[in-house]
C-alpha cells in the first residue's frame, strides 16, 4: 500500500487542480459575458433617450413601451430579435417602436398590433393594410423583421406606409437561405454579390424592395445567418439534427447582439440599394460543434468520433474546400459551403463581437 500512496496523492492533486482550472475558466467566461452585455446596454442602466431598458433582456423586468406617434426606428414584427435590438438601440439613445401580431396583456415589452398576413399580395385589401398602417408611428427607419415572400408584398407595404406616414429608410431582415448550394467544380464561397436562387420567394420579395430604393426612401437588405443567443444555443440545435449529423458540413451563425449592432450601423450610416450578408465571420463545422457542445456519451459525439476515424480526419474543424469536390468522400472530408460576410464588417470598419457559440 505504501507504494501506491504517492501515485494516489499525485492523482488527487492533479484532479484538484483540474477542478480549480474549470472553475476559473467558468468565472472568466461569465465575466467576459457580463462585460459583453454591459458594453452594449444589455445589463445595468440604459443610456439616454427613450424609455430605458434596465435589465438583461431575458429577465422579466425588462420594460419598454413602443411610442405610437413618432420614433427613430420602427420594427415591423419583433419576436426573438427584439431581446437584443431593444437594449442595444435604446442604450444608444434611440426611440424604438415594434409590432406584434397578437399583443399580450401585461407584456413587459408593450408592442403595437400589426398583422401583414397572406402570401400572394392579393388576399388582403389595401384598405385593411392602410387601417393598420395608420396606427403605426412615423419613423426614420423601418425594419421589416417578418419574412416577405413573392411579388407585390414589398411594394404594397412601402407604398401604404409612405402615403400615410411619409418617407423612411427601409431595412429588410432576410435569410442566407436564398443562396443555394454550389455545384461540383464551383467555388464554395458565397458573398453578397453571389447570385441567389432566382425562384426563392424571399429573394423575389427582397429584390423588389431593393428596386424601390429612392433618395427619399432608400432600401437595403440584411441577410442573416443562423441567429443564436440566450436560450437559442447551438447545443440545443444538435438534439434536432444528430440523426443527420453524418451529412452535415458547415454552418454559419450570427449572435443576436451582432445582428442588433448591424441594424444600428445601417440606421446611422444607411446604404441605399445594397444587399448585405451577415455572419460572425466564421465558418463553423457541425462536427466540431458536436464535440464542443454535445454532452459526454451523447449520440452526436459518438457519431463524430466514428466518422472522423472512418474518413481519416485528423482534426476538426474540417478545412474549407476551394471548389466542391467530385468525390462524395472528399465532400465529407471538407466543408463545401462557406459564407463571406467580410464586405459588411469592412465597410463599417467593425467586427463581430461574438463567435464562440456559448
Amino acid at each position: 500500500m505504501a507504494a501506491l500512496a504517492l501515485p494516489i496523492t499525485a492523482l488527487s492533486v492533479f484532479l484538484t487542480r483540474q477542478e480549480q482550472q474549470r472553475e476559473q475558466e467558468g468565472e472568466r467566461k461569465k465575466q467576459d459575458s457580463d462585460d459583453f452585455l454591459t458594453k452594449y446596454g444589455m445589463r445595468g442602466g440604459g443610456g439616454g433617450g427613450g424609455e430605458g431598458t434596465t435589465a438583461t433582456p431575458n429577465t422579466p423586468t425588462m420594460q419598454h413601451k413602443s411610442p405610437s406617434d413618432d420614433c427613430d426606428i420602427l420594427m415591423l414584427g419583433s419576436g426573438w430579435i427584439s431581446n437584443f435590438a431593444v437594449p442595444v438601440l435604446v442604450s444608444k439613445g434611440y426611440t424604438l417602436s415594434a409590432t406584434t401580431r397578437q399583443p399580450v396583456q401585461g407584456d413587459t415589452f408593450e408592442r403595437i398590433a400589426f398583422d401583414y398576413g397572406g402570401g400572394d399580395g392579393d388576399d388582403e385589401s389595401d384598405t385593411t393594410l392602410d387601417d393598420q398602417i395608420r396606427a403605426l408611428p412615423t419613423a426614420r427607419t423601418v425594419v421589416i423583421v417578418f419574412p416577405l415572400r413573392g411579388a407585390k408584398r414589398s411594394a404594397r407595404l412601402v407604398d401604404s406606409y409612405t402615403r400615410l406616414k411619409g418617407a423612411a429608410q427601409w431595412i429588410q431582415l432576410g435569410s442566407t437561405g436564398i443562396w443555394g448550394s454550389s455545384g461540383v467544380g464551383e467555388t464554395v464561397w458565397i458573398d453578397r454579390h453571389s447570385p441567389p436562387t432566382p425562384t426563392n420567394e424571399r429573394f423575389i420579395a427582397e429584390q423588389e424592395l431593393l428596386s424601390l430604393s429612392t433618395p427619399s426612401s432608400p432600401t437595403t437588405v440584411l441577410n442573416l445567418a443562423g441567429l443564436y443567443g440566450q436560450e437559442r444555443k447551438p447545443s440545443n440545435f444538435l438534439k434536432r439534427l444528430q440523426d443527420k449529423l453524418e451529412i452535415k458540413g458547415s454552418v454559419h451563425f450570427i449572435h443576436g447582439v451582432d445582428a442588433a449592432r448591424a441594424i444600428l450601423l445601417l440606421h446611422q450610416h444607411f446604404t441605399p440599394g445594397q444587399r448585405w450578408l451577415l455572419t460572425d465571420g466564421r465558418v463553423h463545422d457541425w462536427w466540431a460543434v458536436a464535440l464542443d457542445k454535445a454532452e459526454p456519451g451523447s449520440v452526436a459525439r459518438a457519431k463524430v468520433n466514428a466518422l472522423t476515424k472512418l474518413l481519416g480526419i485528423k482534426a476538426l474543424p474540417r478545412p474549407v474546400a476551394h471548389v466542391v469536390p467530385d468525390d462524395v468522400n472528399d465532400r465529407s472530408r471538407k466543408l463545401v459551403r462557406a459564407l463571406d460576410s467580410s464586405h459588411f464588417w469592412h465597410h463599417f470598419d467593425e467586427a463581430p463581437l461574438s463567435g464562440t457559440l456559448s
